[in-house]
C-alpha cells in the first residue's frame, strides 16, 4: 500500500515529482491518453502537496529566525575576547 502524499515529507515529495515526471515523459511517446490524464491528475495532486509542504516548511524557518534574532536582542552584549 502506498504512503498518502499528505504523509510524505517536503524531500520525499521532490523525489516522487520528479521520478511521476520521468514516467510522464516516457508515457508521452507510447501512453494511452487515459494513461496520461491519469498521471498529470497524480502530478498535479503531488505539485499541490508539495506546495503545502513547502509552504509549512517557510514558515517554519521564518519563525526559527526570528525566534533566534530575538534572543540575540535579549542576550547581554558583552565584547568578545581574543584567546590566548
Amino acid at each position: 500500500m502506498e504512503t498518502p502524499l499528505s504523509d510524505l515529507s517536503g524531500s520525499a515529495l521532490r523525489k516522487l515529482a520528479l521520478n511521476e515526471l520521468r514516467q510522464f515523459i516516457r508515457l508521452l511517446d507510447t501512453g494511452s491518453t487515459a494513461e496520461l490524464q491519469s498521471k498529470k491528475a497524480y502530478l498535479t495532486a503531488i505539485f499541490a502537496q508539495l506546495s503545502d509542504k513547502e509552504q509549512e516548511e517557510f514558515q517554519h524557518l521564518i519563525y526559527m529566525v526570528a525566534k533566534t534574532a530575538t534572543s540575540f536582542e535579549d542576550s547581554p552584549s558583552e565584547p568578545l575576547q581574543k584567546s590566548a
